[in-house]
C-alpha cells in the first residue's frame, strides 16, 4: 500500500465514474477532451444529437451543456449502428 501512495504524485489525471458519488445532486459536464483533429464543440455537438432524446441524467447533462454553449443540438430520424 505505501508504494502505491509513494507514486500517487505522478498523476495527472483522475477519472471517476460512479453517478451520484461526487456530485452536488446536479450532473454537469465539467470538461470536454477532444481528440486529435476535432474540436470541443463538434464532440458535445455529436453527443448531444446522440443524448437528446434521452431521459438518462447523464444524457440531460449533456444536452443541457451543448444548449448553454450556444450549440445547435441536430438531431437525425434515423440512426444506424
Amino acid at each position: 500500500m505505501a508504494r502505491r501512495w509513494k507514486k500517487i504524485y505522478k498523476l495527472t489525471v483522475v477519472v471517476f465514474d460512479k453517478t451520484g458519488t461526487l456530485t452536488r445532486g446536479e450532473l454537469t459536464v465539467t470538461d470536454i477532451i477532444a481528440a486529435d483533429g476535432c474540436d470541443e464543440e463538434q464532440v458535445i455537438a455529436y453527443a448531444a444529437a446522440l443524448e437528446k432524446n434521452s431521459e438518462h441524467p447523464l444524457a440531460q447533462a449533456i444536452v443541457q451543456r451543448a444548449r448553454t454553449s450556444g450549440i445547435n443540438i441536430k438531431v437525425h430520424a434515423r440512426l444506424e449502428t
